[in-house]
């Protein structure tokens, strides 16, 4: 079960990220240039972010890359 939380607890933190910073996951890929599908599917759990990709939503997230990890 611990993965399970993990990807809950991520799709929490990370939408409400985006509502403090009034930004949608659409606005999110764009500004990431990461596929709006694939932004999905890893708040989802069903697809990992490569080191690159962390870096960029950490950085228009504000938020250090390790808040993504767990």
């Amino acid at each position: 079960m611990g993965g399970v939380q993990m990807v809950a607890n991520r799709k929490v933190f990370v939408k409400a990220r985006l509502f403090e910073l009034n930004k949608t996951q659409s606005e999110l890929a764009r500004e990431t240039s990461i596929p709006r599908a694939f932004v999905s599917m890893w708040l989802h759990g069903r697809y990992i972010l490569d080191e690159n990709q962390k870096a960029r939503v950490a950085e228009v997230l504000a938020i250090p890359v390790e808040k993504l990890m767990s």
